[in-house]
């Protein structure tokens, strides 16, 4: 008899020491399982389905970063908050962490992130060749040029290195063409050559930093204290 009083006495006790608010009932706010936004460079807008019993804002609005526009910023029960992110001009990411507060304490974190601009996105279309397979495409100076590729040995000196260039529609007398090594792949082209109507140089740096389908981002600079140049193929 003893030993089931003091059994119930402990029962008791555990069930005394539950506080509800930290074991036995669920965070009144949720969103659908969505903890992330992810936007593109461009920006744009999505929601988060908020889902809460209880009155709710967000925490800490005026450290809120420009880019990033919720509405509306608190509410008494379910409401869809808007989210708008501004374009990224910077070339790395952002992140920041919108914190959801409801009255009781409980909080509900969505980050929200955005893509950078990236290298290759800094090439400028007004000075940077656009070199366009199989097409031919009009630069600023209002000439018109061709897109070429080999991979075998029928431009310059008969070598089996790749190439990829431009070369004008009027005469063929104008190209800029490098040659390399292998087949185009992200990183530093060792080796690389630049032919111009002028003859051959090997090139002091030639990176390509972005490949997507048929289209490659290239920088090279010809000489040590020659100016980076910019080619999107």
């Amino acid at each position: 008899m003893k030993k089931l009083a003091l059994s119930i006495a402990l029962a008791s006790i555990i069930v005394a020491g539950c506080d509800p608010s930290d074991c036995c009932t669920p965070n009144v706010l949720s969103s659908e399982g969505v903890n992330a936004l992810d936007f593109s460079r461009d920006g744009g807008t999505q929601l988060i389905n908020l889902s809460s019993s209880i009155p709710w804002f967000l925490e800490n609005p005026d450290q809120i970063p420009d880019w990033i526009q919720p509405a509306p910023l608190s509410g008494d029960s379910d409401t869809s908050v808007q989210v708008d992110v501004t374009p990224n001009p910077d070339l790395e990411p952002r992140c920041y962490t919108l914190v959801f507060v409801a009255t009781n304490g409980d909080k509900l974190s969505v980050t929200v992130c955005q893509e950078g601009l990236g290298a290759y996105l800094i090439f400028l279309t007004d000075d940077t060749p656009r070199w366009e397979q199989g097409a031919s495409v009009t630069r600023n100076d209002a000439t018109t040029h061709t897109f070429i590729t080999d991979g075998g040995a029928w431009l310059f000196g008969g070598d089996s290195k790749y190439k990829t260039g431009r070369i004008t529609d009027v005469d063929g007398t104008q190209f800029e063409v490098i040659a390399f090594e292998g087949l185009p792949a992200v990183g530093v082209l060792i080796g690389a050559i630049l032919y111009t109507p002028l003859g051959s140089s090997a090139l002091y740096h030639c990176e390509i930093l972005k490949i997507s389908g048929t289209k490659l981002w290239m920088v090279f600079k010809e000489t040590s204290v020659s100016a980076e140049r910019r080619i999107v193929q």
